[in-house]
């Protein structure tokens, strides 16, 4: 076994330490990072904090919902959301037919799914607002995509509806709050929509 040149030896402790002086600056990095994030959430999460350092509280806001951390405690206090909200939609084939379809509801899905498709839950209580109209072309043209099931009978027209109920408190009587429906929109379905 040969042994090494004085060159050799040179350059093998040049990469390692290079090497290690990467790993240096990578942990340090990455600690730096993760010390800002806790102190970024800790300083959202007690907002006398932002108020007693308000630049603080400038960089914490900009940072958070730009990279869409920022948390907020309406769900638990003081008026939690008490609004039960899912779409349905009926879809219009070219035959005459109508299917009706919901965008996904947790109360149908098992707790591991309901993990994964939260998304769904917070994207429909906003969505059927006035104020995102702009979301429901798309909405219609996605339930109109996944129902595009018959060959030779596409989709046609999607109808939204709203179906509201208020939840009452635990010890409330939940038959005084019967389901509210409205249709918010109709959607016209193009054979280019269904691509």
């Amino acid at each position: 076994m040969a042994l090494r040149t004085e060159e050799e030896r040179v350059e093998v402790r040049y990469r390692r330490t290079v090497r290690m002086t990467r790993r240096y600056w990578a942990r340090l990095g990455v600690t730096l990072f993760v010390c800002w994030h806790l102190l970024a959430i800790a300083i959202w999460t007690m907002p006398q904090l932002s108020t007693q350092y308000p630049i603080l509280g400038n960089w914490v806001r900009t940072y958070l919902t730009t990279t869409g951390f920022n948390q907020g405690w309406t769900m638990f206090a003081p008026n939690p959301y008490a609004t039960d909200v899912y779409v349905e939609c009926r879809i219009h084939y070219s035959d005459g037919t109508v299917r009706s379809w919901n965008y996904t509801r947790m109360y149908d899905l098992d707790y591991w799914t309901r993990y994964q498709k939260e998304r769904w839950r917070k994207y429909i209580e906003v969505a059927n607002l006035d104020q995102y109209k702009f979301l429901w072309p798309t909405m219609g043209r996605y339930a109109a995509r996944v129902n595009n099931i018959y060959p030779n009978n596409p989709p046609t027209m999607v109808e939204m509806l709203t179906h509201k109920h208020t939840v009452p408190p635990p010890d409330g009587d939940a038959t005084k709050n019967p389901w509210q429906t409205f249709q918010f929109t109709s959607v016209p379905i193009t054979a280019e929509d269904l691509k």
